[in-house]
C-alpha cells in the first residue's frame, strides 16, 4: 500500500479510482491559495506572560482562525455553521485539519457521494483522528483517499473503543498505524472486540502484554468471531501440521492474522499450493511459521505469481520447495513488482541460470526492495571490482552480499584500507571469497578471529586478509581446539603452515597421526584452558536451527518497526520485504 498523496509527492503505482480521489483531494487546498502545511496538532495557548506576547498570541490565533474560515469559505463550507454544530471541534481545527475537512467535502460533492454525514460530523471525526489518536493531517488525507468511507464510524463508539484499546496497553504508535492500514478500525464495536480477546486468551494463554504487542499485526482483524479461532487452532493442531498448544499460541504472536481467516479458506488454499509444489513436514511447519500469511490470497492468484516468475526463471523450478520455505514472503508482492526485480538483475548482467542460483542460494533476495537495497549494493560493489561482470561473479559465489546492509558493506571497504590492503588487493579479497564482505570486519567476533591468528598464529591482518581469506570464515572455536591438543602433544605444526585449519577431525587426526578418541576427550581440558576463556569459546554455541529462527524473528521486529516508520512517515513503498 502507498499513502502517499498526490499533495504530498508523485505516488507509485496506485488504482486509477484511488488516483481520481487523490486527484481531487488536492485541489481545494489550491482554492485556498496557502501552500504552507503546518503540524496537524492544535492551536496551542500558554497562559500568563506579559501583555504583549498575550496580544501578539491573540493576533497569531486570529490570523490562523482567518486562514481556516478562509479554506473552508472556499470549498462551500460555512464556519458559523460548523461552528454551531460542533463549537469543541471547531475550535480544534487548524489550518491543516480545515484543508482535509475541505477536500473531504468537495470530493464528496464531486463524485456526487451519498451525503449521509453532516460536514460538522465530518469535522467531528477527523478532530478525533487528529487529536484523540494523533494523525497528521496528511495520514487522515491518505486513509481517506485510500478508503472513502475511513470517515464513516459513529464517534461516541469510536471513542469507547479508543478507551478501551489504551487500557488494553495498547500503544499510540500502535493506535497510529492500525488506523491507517485499517480503514474500519473506528467502526469496530468494544464489546465484540472484549469478547474476542477474551476468547483468544482462554484458548491459547495469550496474555495482555502479548495481545497488546500483536495487536499493530492483526491489521484490525483483532474482533474475530470465537468459531472461526477455533477452526483455525484445529487445523493447525491436526496432521499434516500436528502443532502443539504451545506452537499454536506463538503463531497467534507472530501471525494473529492467520485466526481471522476460516480454516477451510487456508485448508483449500494450502492443498492448491502443496499440488503444486509438495513440501515434508518439517518444510510444511517451516512454511507455516515464516510464509503462512501467503495463505490469506486466494491460490490462483498464488499459483499465478509462481507460475509468471517460473517463466522468468525456469532454473526454480526444481527447487521450488526452498523457494516457498525460504523466501516465500516474496510472493506477497504484486507480480509486476516482483517480476521488475528479476528483469532489473537480468539486465544488470546475470544470465537466467546465474540468477536462478543466486535465488536458490538466497531466496531472501526477492524480498529486497530494487531501489532501496538491490540497485545501491550493485552499485557500491561495482565501485569496488569495477566491472558489473566481475559483481556478477561475486554474487554467484556470496548471495548473500545483496542482503547484507549496505553500510556494512561500505564500513568493511574502509575498514580492509586501515589494515593496509590496497585497491587491487581488496578486488582481489572480493573475487576470491566476497563471503567475507557480508560480515561486519570491524565486529567484536571478526576483530578477535584477527586476533587470534596474529598473536597465536603469527599473521597480522593484513597477511591473512591479502593472502589466506578462506581461513577467516573457519570456526575459531574448532581452530583453538586443535593448536591447543597440538600443544598438548608438544607439537608445532601449526607454526608452519595453515593448511590444518580447514581438516575435518578424521583428517586431521589422519595426518598428524593423533588418536580420534584422545583428541576428542581432550575437549573438557581445553574448556578449561585460560585461552579459550580469553576469546569466550569455552560458552556453549547457539544451535544453529535456533540461530536462524532467533534471526528471522529479530528480522521480523524490524520489519514491523520500518514499517511503523514509514507509515507515520505518512508513505508506504510498494516495494517491500515482511
Amino acid at each position: 500500500m502507498d499513502f502517499r498523496l498526490s499533495c504530498l509527492a508523485t505516488p507509485s503505482v496506485s488504482s486509477q479510482h484511488d488516483l481520481g480521489v487523490r486527484g481531487q483531494l488536492a485541489a481545494p487546498a489550491a482554492v485556498a491559495g496557502d501552500s504552507s502545511r503546518p503540524s496537524s496538532s492544535g492551536r496551542s495557548s500558554s497562559r500568563g506572560g506579559s501583555d504583549s506576547s498575550g496580544g501578539s498570541e491573540l493576533s497569531s490565533r486570529s490570523s490562523s482562525q482567518a486562514r481556516v474560515d478562509f479554506i473552508l469559505a472556499g470549498a462551500g463550507l460555512d464556519p458559523a455553521e460548523l461552528q454551531r454544530g460542533n463549537p469543541t471541534a471547531y475550535s480544534l481545527l487548524t489550518v491543516p485539519l480545515a484543508r482535509v475537512l475541505a477536500e473531504v467535502h468537495t470530493h464528496r460533492l464531486t463524485t456526487k457521494a451519498c451525503v449521509v454525514v453532516q460536514p460538522a460530523q465530518l469535522m467531528a471525526r477527523i478532530c478525533f483522528l487528529a487529536h484523540d489518536v494523533g494523525l497528521m493531517a496528511d495520514h487522515i488525507r491518505a486513509r481517506y483517499g485510500r478508503h472513502t468511507d475511513a470517515l464513516r464510524f459513529d464517534l461516541d463508539g469510536a471513542q469507547h473503543l479508543l478507551a478501551w484499546l489504551q487500557l488494553q496497553q495498547v500503544s499510540n504508535s500502535q493506535l497510529q498505524i492500525a488506523s491507517l492500514s485499517c480503514p474500519h478500525l473506528w467502526s469496530l464495536g468494544v464489546d465484540a472486540a472484549q469478547r474476542s480477546k477474551q476468547h483468544v486468551q482462554q484458548r491459547l494463554g495469550v496474555t495482555d502484554t502479548q495481545w497488546a504487542k500483536a495487536f499493530c499485526l492483526q491489521l484490525g482483524r483483532f474482533v474475530t468471531r470465537p468459531e472461526v479461532v477455533d477452526g483455525a487452532i484445529a487445523w493447525l493442531e491436526a496432521e499434516p501440521l500436528g502443532f502443539s498448544t504451545a506452537e499454536v499460541a506463538q503463531l497467534w504472536q507472530s501471525n494473529p492474522q492467520l485466526f481471522a481467516t476460516p480454516a477451510a479458506t487456508l485448508q483449500h488454499n494450502l492443498q492448491s499450493l502443496l499440488s503444486r509444489c509438495p513440501l515434508s513436514k518439517q518444510q510444511l511447519r517451516s512454511f507455516m511459521h515464516g510464509h503462512c500469511s501467503l495463505l490469506f490470497q486466494t491460490h490462483e492468484v498464488l499459483l499465478a505469481k509462481l507460475d509468471s516468475l517460473l517463466a522468468e526463471l525456469p532454473g526454480l523450478e526444481a527447487r521450488l520447495d526452498r523457494v516457498l520455505v525460504l523466501g516465500g514472503t516474496a510472493l506477497n508482492l504484486e507480480s509486476e513488482v516482483l517480476l521488475r526485480k528479476t528483469s532489473c538483475l537480468l539486465q544488470y548482467g546475470f544470465s537466467r541460470e546465474e540468477l536462478s542460483k543466486v535465488v536458490l542460494r538466497m531466496p531472501m533476495i526477492l524480498t529486497c526492495s530494487w531501489e532501496g537495497k538491490l540497485q545501491p549494493m550493485l552499485a557500491a560493489l561495482e565501485v569496488v571490482l569495477c566491472s558489473r561482470q566481475a559483481v556478477v561473479a561475486a554474487v554467484s559465489k556470496a548471495p548473500d552480499l545483496l542482503c547484507t546492509a549496505l553500510n556494512t558493506i561500505e564500513d568493511n571497504f574502509l575498514a580492509l584500507q586501515q589494515f593496509g590492503l590496497t585497491e587491487g588487493d581488496v578486488q582481489r579479497l572480493a573475487a576470491r571469497q566476497p563471503q567475507l564482505l557480508s560480515h561486519r570486519i570491524r565486529s567484536a567476533d571478526f576483530q578477535a578471529t584477527l586476533c587470534y591468528f596474529e598473536t597465536v598464529l603469527g599473521r597480522s591482518p593484513q597477511q591473512m586478509l591479502v593472502h589466506y581469506p578462506g581461513y577467516l570464515k573457519s570456526s575459531l572455536r574448532r581452530i583453538d581446539y586443535k593448536v591447543s591438543f597440538m600443544e598438548h602433544k608438544g607439537d608445532t605444526h601449526y607454526k608452519a603452515n595453515l593448511s590444518w585449519v580447514n581438516f575435518t577431525d578424521e583428517k586431521f587426526c589422519q595426518v598428524y597421526k593423533y588418536s580420534p578418541v584422545e583428541f576428542k576427550a581432550w575437549e573438557a581440558q581445553w574448556l578449561r584452558s585460560e585461552r579459550a576463556r580469553e576469546y569466550g569459546l569455552d560458552k556453549a554455541r547457539v544451535p544453529s536451527v535456533k540461530s536462524f529462527q532467533a534471526a528471522r524473528h529479530k528480522g521480523r521486529k524490524a520489519q514491523v518497526t520500518a514499517h511503523r516508520k514509514r507509515l507515520l512517515a505518512g508513505s508506504e513503498s510498494e516495494d517491500t520485504a515482511a
